[in-house]
């Protein structure tokens, strides 16, 4: 059975990014538009994982996640703690806001989201897509 998702964008570069990258895992109903109306605060959301420079190892606490090797600048890094395996590993986990996670959204941060994805994708593939829409800067809401 699919499920539905939602993400959201800063801008439609962003957008479109993350459309093309999910071309090869065949989800239905892939539509992007820009947002009309201003989000309302009274949604979750997984944070995008933040793209970090090859300085960012030398400060130490970060390290790659599922790469070999030393990553080139723009590697997607997270802190040592790392970002769950599952969208359901977030709740049980408790960790929110500063990996990834889920966390509310200030005003300013949900006036900045400019564009908005709506997908479905079978179960199988639904923490896969959910990830690499992190990784294209998205900013998925939970529904479940």
């Amino acid at each position: 059975m699919p499920r539905r998702i939602q993400a959201y964008f800063k801008t439609e570069d962003d957008a479109l990014g993350a459309k093309t990258a999910l071309i090869a895992y065949n989800v239905e109903g892939l539509e992007v538009w820009p947002l009309n109306d201003r989000l309302e605060q009274d949604r979750r959301f997984l944070l995008p994982v933040i793209p970090l420079g090859n300085s960012a190892l030398a400060a130490g606490g970060f390290s790659t996640s599922g790469t070999s090797g030393s990553p080139g600048a723009g590697a997607a890094l997270v802190a040592s703690t790392g970002i769950p395996e599952s969208v359901d590993d977030v709740e049980s986990r408790g960790i929110e806001g500063s990996t990834g996670e889920e966390a509310e959204l200030s005003d300013e941060e949900l006036g900045e989201l400019s564009y908005i994805m709506e997908l479905k994708v079978d179960e199988d593939r639904y923490n896969e897509v959910i990830q690499i829409l992190r990784g294209k800067q998205a900013y998925v809401e939970r529904f479940d």
